[in-house]
């Protein structure tokens, strides 16, 4: 006796290794031993992915992806398996970025208002400090830079200082929101000024994704003076910062072959010195002066002041280290999740009110950023050829050069 199609279709639906029983729920299996692999991604309890069948209308398949990943969302499993599967020094970075930004604000606005120039000079002076006991216990060694080169490592440490200095001075000045959403849309000058002056291309998948990111800026700055002072020096610190971003990448990194850390330890001291100047001409270390010897400074102002400049070195460290554990899109990634956290925590500490434009604006930015560095990391690996494994980061060794700019420590 011959099985009738619908009951030889059945069979093998029931008999297959991926599709599940169901006429239009179809789900992948979860493959024998794949419960241990990539840090527990895939869980024996976790839902399985969803396999829409295309012969389904339209709206029955949004109803069940929209089903499916609600189970997910609702899943613990599911976050469980997440952060097991994130580098430890990507949990780290995220931390530290946050109470990093949430410190600056505190003291801004504390009794470090009007003394942006001395707390620049501290985090600078904490940089300096912290490359020097790097290079002492042999985390990393120094490398040599000709002579005629030394000029551009001081022109790039006068960027640095300039720029860190108007992100500082802007953000005493205009909300923390504002503040994240137009310095998240810095890739859109990077690509720019990259296409213009260094000959750089990228896809149209890719460039693409920056117009959510200038819809989400115009959002969040929404009844947001442009016109103001916080405004100017938030559009300078953004400019500042992709043509910082252009020169480390593009001379130091790629002619000179120094390696971040070393880029920090040579930008850090002239920047010092910068702010100090700075804050010299401006009348701030009397003023800083009189407050110390005041009977309102307290030990819990010297330790939130010692906690700042470890936040500030600890950030630049845990980059590093995260930049080089991982994949290229997971550190752009964690980078918005931690401006998007700074938002919000800024709402609770801060008493911020966004209207409902400012949270779609920010929400949008974020979210362009976060796709522009996922295709740029693809781009990059189909130009490369590296198949997903993410790119090689550079350093003197790869390039058949001596040892000295080698890092090793908490680098490797």
């Amino acid at each position: 006796m011959t099985n009738s199609p619908a009951s030889s279709t059945a069979t093998s639906r029931a008999s297959s290794p991926v599709l599940a029983s169901g006429p239009t729920l179809r789900r992948l299996a979860v493959p024998a031993g794949a419960e241990s692999a990539n840090g527990g991604i895939f869980r024996r309890k976790s839902p399985a992915p969803l396999v829409l069948p295309q012969d389904e209308p339209l709206v029955r398949r949004l109803s069940l992806a929209v089903q499916d990943y609600a189970l997910a969302a609702a899943h613990p499993s599911t976050y469980v398996s997440f952060l097991r599967s994130l580098h430890p020094s990507l949990l780290a970075f995220f931390l530290v970025s946050v109470s990093a930004t949430l410190s600056n604000k505190h003291l801004l606005r504390g009794f470090f208002h009007g003394l942006t120039y001395s707390l620049t000079a501290w985090q600078m002076a904490c940089a300096t400090g912290g490359t020097v006991l790097a290079a002492r216990v042999g985390a990393y060694r120094p490398y040599k830079v000709k002579q005629r080169h030394e000029r551009i490592v001081q022109a790039v440490a006068v960027v640095f200082s300039c720029e860190i200095l108007c992100s500082n001075l802007a953000l005493r000045l205009v909300p923390v929101p504002f503040h994240v959403s137009l310095r998240a849309a810095s890739p859109i000058l990077t690509l720019v000024l990259s296409v213009l002056f260094f000959q750089s291309h990228t896809t149209l998948r890719t460039s693409s994704s920056l117009l959510m990111v200038l819809l989400g800026v115009s959002l969040t700055s929404h009844h947001e003076a442009w016109l103001s002072t916080g405004s100017v020096l938030l559009i300078l610190s953004a400019f500042l910062l992709t043509a910082k971003s252009l020169l480390v990448s593009q001379l130091l990194q790629e002619r000179m072959h120094l390696a971040p850390i070393d880029i920090l330890a040579r930008t850090a001291p002239l920047s010092m010195l910068h702010c100090a100047l700075f804050a010299v001409l401006n009348g701030e270390p009397r003023r800083l002066w009189t407050f110390v010897r005041s009977k309102e400074f307290t030990k819990a102002h010297l330790a939130m002041v010692a906690l700042n400049g470890v936040l500030s070195f600890s950030g630049v460290v845990m980059g590093l280290v995260a930049e080089k554990k991982t994949r290229p899109p997971l550190l752009s990634i964690t980078t918005h999740a931690s401006q998007a956290s700074t938002i919000l925590f800024s709402l609770f500490f801060f008493s911020l009110r966004l209207s409902p434009l400012n949270f779609l604006g920010v929400g949008l930015t974020l979210a362009g950023g976060v796709l522009y560095a996922r295709y740029d990391a693809r781009d990059k690996e189909e130009e490369e050829g590296f198949g997903g494994e993410g790119l090689p980061v550079r350093s003197p060794a790869a390039n058949g050069e001596a040892g000295e700019g080698k890092e090793k420590g908490f680098l490797d």
